[in-house]
């Protein structure tokens, strides 16, 4: 990547079998406290998502977060060869895309290729899933590129959900909905 070597920019990917999308915007709102940041946008196919992202990255972009979800063996090598990871970050990894991935072995072997070349990992890949779990990760990745806990502090507090993404609904009838 062009940018990394010219210009200061620091590439953090995320993947894992759950939590990539949350941890990847609670990691951009924490990020751009700090200088500009760039994000892959929803939850968009990687294949199309990761180059797209990429090439809205300007000179003084400062972090690039990609969402680097796979489906098929080979594919996190493709990612990589686009965009080498400064940082990897690892959230859960259960039993999905197994049309390709065949099993829980493999999927965690084409994951963790992610980590090949980064400088830092942060794996909470054995860890149930959980939203304080996406918080943590974040909160390390935020603290491996040394941004002020002020910076982080606020960036939590200014962190909307996605749609769909651990949105408390109050019913009611006083129940309480997750819509996730």
């Amino acid at each position: 990547l062009l940018l990394k070597r010219l210009f200061s920019l620091r590439v953090i990917g995320i993947t894992g079998s759950f939590g990539k999308t949350t941890t990847k915007e609670l990691l951009l709102s924490i990020l751009s406290q700090d200088g500009n940041s760039v994000a892959s946008i929803g939850n968009i196919d990687p294949i199309y998502n990761i180059p797209t992202t990429i090439l809205r990255c300007r000179p003084w972009t400062k972090y690039l977060i990609l969402e680097m979800g796979i489906e098929y063996p080979g594919e996190m090598d493709f990612y990589l060869w686009l965009a080498p990871v400064d940082i990897a970050a690892i959230t859960g990894i259960g039993l999905t895309h197994t049309e390709f991935l065949k099993d829980t072995n493999t999927i965690r072997q084409e994951k963790f290729k992610i980590t090949r070349d980064a400088r830092h990992v942060v794996d909470y890949s054995k860890k149930p899933p959980e939203l304080k779990n996406n918080l943590k990760i974040a909160t390390e990745v935020a603290r491996i590129l040394k941004i002020d806990s002020r910076d982080i502090k606020n960036g939590l507090a200014t962190f909307t959900p996605a749609p769909h993404r651990m949105h408390r609904i109050n019913h009611p009838s006083g129940a309480i909905i997750v819509d996730d």
